[in-house]
């Protein structure tokens, strides 16, 4: 009888301690869900006590992404991309482009930017970029170009084009101590809401050649050929660079080339001199036999969106 009953409670002995965990847990589940929202309530108190980002700032997630895909920590002043998000960014240029195959640290890694300054910090403005304009072309021995105009139609919306030896050119211009001084009158944030810098990036189609600043009517354009058209759109280019470097006395330079980030999305920027600052160079341009070929090309409708064409002026 006694060895029976010391079997009961050697069967009973496990189901006791089972019930005994269940009522433990019963018992603390209150207090850890106080816990747990004394942690949410006060990690929601500190964010709310974050003071809030400036709005140039705050509103593209896709420049983080841009950057990252770029492997470089993007400065204030790139405050918004046209690029596409979630595009990773070209590891070469596509094979119907003039340099594929060359590598992309030998070719000229160009970004055309735009934006507009407020009128009461225009001289500031003025007197910053100089400078970093100014210091980029004799300090920097990877510094190709660096242009900066203002709009022929607007006052104080201004473009750059800039050209750097290589992604490396540009990763030791963002680290360079006149730089820095520019991006702090960034900081101040002088720009008129809305129109804050938007920057496009690509490889240029030509050889990387340090090239001086000279008076000049400019144009940087956009354009987005539809997938089907890009066939008959890249040799109908490659048609007009050609025609505009060897038979035009007044072209200073035809620049273009692919995103960098967002496939059938190319960017360009030409420079013309002449009569009315420049402007004779370019007229004399778009009535070239390779512009007119050009024209009838565009005609055909073949962009996914119409093209962006802006006028400046070197300052």
């Amino acid at each position: 009888m006694r060895r029976r009953r010391m079997r009961i409670v050697l069967l009973q002995w496990p189901l006791a301690l089972m019930h005994l965990c269940l009522a433990a847990v019963m018992v603390l589940a209150p207090c850890w869900n106080l816990l747990a929202f004394g942690r949410m309530h006060g990690m929601s108190a500190q964010l709310a006590a974050r003071p809030p980002r400036a709005p140039w700032r705050s509103s593209r997630a896709v420049d983080a992404r841009m950057a990252a895909d770029l492997g470089l920590q993007f400065p204030k002043l790139f405050g918004r991309s046209s690029h596409r998000p979630g595009v990773r960014a070209l590891q070469a240029l596509a094979a119907d482009l003039p340099n594929a195959g060359v590598a992309t640290e030998r070719l000229p890694y160009c970004l055309n930017v735009r934006f507009k300054i407020r009128p009461e910090q225009r001289e500031a403005f003025l007197a910053a970029i100089k400078h970093d304009r100014d210091r980029t072309l004799k300090d920097e021995p990877k510094a190709l170009q660096f242009v900066v105009g203002e709009s022929t139609t607007e006052t104080n919306s201004f473009f750059l084009h800039e050209e750097y030896v290589g992604e490396d050119g540009f990763k030791a211009h963002l680290a360079s101590p006149h730089f820095a001084v520019c991006q702090a009158f960034f900081d101040t944030k002088p720009f008129v809401e809305g129109r804050e810098p938007v920057v496009d990036i690509f490889f240029g189609d030509h050889e990387a050649l340090t090239i001086q600043n000279v008076p000049a009517f400019c144009l940087n354009v956009d354009l987005c050929p539809k997938p089907e058209n890009r066939a008959e759109f890249v040799p109908t280019i490659v048609n007009n660079k050609a025609g505009a470097d060897n038979d035009e006395p007044l072209c200073l330079q035809y620049v273009w080339g692919e995103s960098t980030t967002a496939p059938n999305t190319f960017h360009f920027h030409e420079e013309y001199t002449g009569d009315d600052g420049g402007k004779e160079g370019f007229d004399a341009h778009t009535n070239s036999p390779h512009f007119a070929a050009w024209e009838k090309f565009a005609a055909t409708s073949p962009f996914t969106k119409e093209p962006a064409v802006y006028f400046f002026r070197t300052i």
